[in-house]
């Protein structure tokens, strides 16, 4: 485990920590959120390679990054369960002269600020991980490092350059994550063909340098994004009672909470996101059609648009007709 004391947690908590805490209650959450978070984003064989630098006191730079992000995950993960005590009478509150019960509306605002360093505190670490690519190279060898290399988005800020709403946040990448494979699958592959799609994936993992194909990239990327959002976008904002019924979800003053959709409101942010979706794929079209000599097999496309003034390619036709 890589924090192994309340010091180590105070240097991450500062005074949400008191110094008389007891470690082991926190121990079962600290291992919660290793498995959950850190291990799902790092990949169980960096894990592996971390606990054993630390355990051995090896230098490495990206160690206390990842701590952070363990520190608050794992208070997250706390927290639920930090003002009530189970006994045989059930769960209670304690008070004393000295101190009360924290209010619901404190202890939300604590959880929603705590997950928010968290998630912010990982997405540094994978960051670090992307800009210095030689300095951690037992990362990239391992298998889930080497997966990463042909994923469109690896991070939130890789995503945010194309979908700016996402705003480099951590935990909106991770919510509309799963879309991207079902956008590329279900929306590119159908248009632009088997052969374009993996020669702009090949070229995307090479990070090729050409500027047709890096703008290929780009706006590859721009339409996954894009028709992923518009997929996930009902899931991220309705929640599905035990009753059946739909509500959306929403916050404020500091209590979660669940109202009646406003559908005038919902239908033309809806439409908004259909409109850049379509756009998107137009410039990708566009943009391929153009430049058929990089993509030739995408003129085998019915997606694809011949430039105005271009006479199309008679050549395998064997015999001369005329229309009266």
């Amino acid at each position: 485990m890589l924090i192994k004391s309340t010091q180590e947690m105070r240097a991450f908590l500062g005074r949400a920590i008191s110094s008389d805490f007891t470690f082991d209650s926190l121990k079962p959450y600290l291992e919660l959120a290793q498995q959950d978070y850190l291990v799902k984003a790092l990949g169980a064989e960096y894990w592996a390679i971390l606990e054993s630098q630390a355990q051995n006191n090896e230098a490495n730079p990206i160690l206390p990054l990842v701590r952070r992000a363990l520190a608050f995950y794992a208070y997250h993960k706390y927290l639920p369960y930090s003002i009530g005590l189970d006994s045989d009478n059930g769960l209670q509150e304690t008070e004393s002269d000295n101190t009360k019960p924290l209010r619901i509306g404190v202890l939300e605002k604590r959880q929603r600020e705590t997950i928010e360093n968290a998630s912010n505190a990982l997405e540094s670490v994978l960051l670090e991980l992307f800009k210095n690519k030689t300095t951690y190279q037992a990362f990239w060898a391992t298998p889930y490092g080497i997966s990463l290399k042909s994923v469109w988005f690896p991070t939130a800020t890789h995503l945010t350059d194309v979908l700016p709403l996402v705003g480099g946040s951590y935990r909106m990448f991770v919510s509309i994550n799963r879309y991207f494979v079902w956008a590329e699958v279900s929306k590119v592959l159908p248009v632009v063909g088997m052969a374009t799609l993996a020669q702009i994936k090949q070229a995307h993992i090479n990070n090729a340098t050409d500027e047709v194909l890096v703008n290929a990239c780009r706006l590859l990327k721009q339409y996954i994004a894009w028709a992923a959002y518009e997929e996930a976008l009902l899931f991220l904002n309705v929640v599905q009672l035990g009753n059946g019924a739909l509500r959306v979800l929403s916050e404020f003053d500091g209590i979660n909470n669940t109202k009646a959709p406003d559908e005038k409101l919902w239908a033309e942010y809806k439409r908004g996101i259909q409109n850049r979706t379509d756009g998107a794929y137009n410039d990708l079209i566009g943009f391929l059609s153009k430049n058929v000599t990089t993509f030739s097999d995408f003129t085998n496309q019915t997606a694809y648009k011949p430039e105005r003034g271009r006479l199309p390619d008679n050549s395998k036709y064997k015999s001369i007709f005329r229309m009266k």
